[in-house]
């Protein structure tokens, strides 16, 4: 090595101290932020979780052309923290074949839901049941006083239940 080689080398001294500081507070912070950023997510995923608070279930007969049916009404609201999609809906463990109905068209049970219908967090909907008078249920028909118990499924498998008496 020459000679201005060898002086240049002794003269670099490294990085002043103070500089050295702030680089390695600005590697930690970015650091810091970084995991807090991925930590927030991870947790916000696996916290999430879907309830399902039946406010209102309430029930009566109607008549439609001379056809004596019972019309029931849940409010359901979401104050979960997760969109809730119903799969199935079942009276008295029969499960509810015509969905997307205003009325009880035919023999049978029907519901105003959609098959997969979302209730959006925060969110709260009305929806219509109608089971036909004549319809059969397990050796009980469906006459005032009777007692049906409603059952709601959910893709996230939960069940929420409401019980009511026909009046």
């Amino acid at each position: 090595m020459d000679t201005l080689s060898r002086r240049l080398i002794k003269r670099s001294k490294g990085l002043e101290p103070a500089i050295a500081t702030v680089i390695l507070f600005g590697i930690v912070g970015v650091l810091g932020f970084t995991t807090a950023y991925w930590l927030q997510g991870i947790t916000s995923e696996y916290l999430k979780f879907e309830r399902i608070e039946i406010q209102s279930g309430i029930c009566w007969r109607q008549t439609k052309d001379g056809d004596m049916y019972w019309k029931i009404e849940l409010r359901l609201k979401n104050p979960g923290t997760a969109t809730v999609t119903f799969t199935s809906i079942t009276i008295n463990d029969k499960e509810v074949k015509r969905y997307n109905q205003d009325s009880n068209m035919m023999q049978g049970i029907s519901t105003s839901m959609t098959k997969d219908e979302t209730l959006e967090i925060g969110m709260s909907r009305t929806y219509s049941i109608y089971i036909d008078d004549q319809y059969p249920s397990s050796a009980v028909p469906y006459t005032s006083g009777v007692t049906v118990t409603l059952r709601l499924h959910s893709a996230g498998g939960m069940d929420y239940l409401k019980t009511l008496e026909l009046v």
